[in-house]
């Protein structure tokens, strides 16, 4: 899930089915959530249209022919090595963080394909050598590499 929904779901309600999350900021990586809401898809569109936040490109670009400070390419290059953290323009706290830490997790979140005991069945079917991650994608209906996953513990890390 991408961590606007996730602030949005977590700080103000879970997101109805078919709706988006919309930043107000124009900030994809924002996550503050006095700057988000839930709209369709035409709001989303029509949002793009209204800020011109559209890709364009050559002279219809507004930065065409434009020349940029160094200041500016200093800052994006920074926030393109993850050196400036976009949460309110500042770290976390260790509260943030702790609330953030208990989200929905597992079976609870709405993209969930499995249950906790299929993943377990999951990684007892692994540990006795038998199955490949291949065949038990097969066997659970989700991705191979969604398996290696859980064997790995990279998700469903709670149980």
């Amino acid at each position: 899930m991408l961590s606007h929904r996730v602030s949005y779901a977590y700080f103000i309600e879970n997101i109805p089915n078919g709706l988006f999350v919309l930043h107000s900021c124009d900030n994809p990586s924002c996550v503050n959530p006095k700057h988000l809401r839930v709209g369709t898809h035409s709001d989303n569109m029509k949002d793009r249209h209204e800020r011109s936040r559209y890709n364009v490109s050559g002279k219809n670009n507004p930065m065409y022919g434009k020349t940029v400070s160094d200041e500016t390419r200093n800052k994006i290059s920074k926030s393109l090595r993850g050196e400036k953290h976009y949460l309110w323009g500042k770290h976390p706290s260790k509260e943030t963080i702790e609330k953030l830490s208990v989200l929905k997790q597992g079976e609870k979140t709405s993209l969930s394909k499995l249950k906790e005991f299929e993943v377990l069945q999951i990684r007892e079917m692994y540990a006795t050598g038998v199955y490949t991650y291949r065949k038990l994608g097969e066997i659970f209906d989700v991705h191979k590499d969604t398996v290696r996953s859980i064997i790995k513990r990279r998700t469903w890390k709670h149980i």
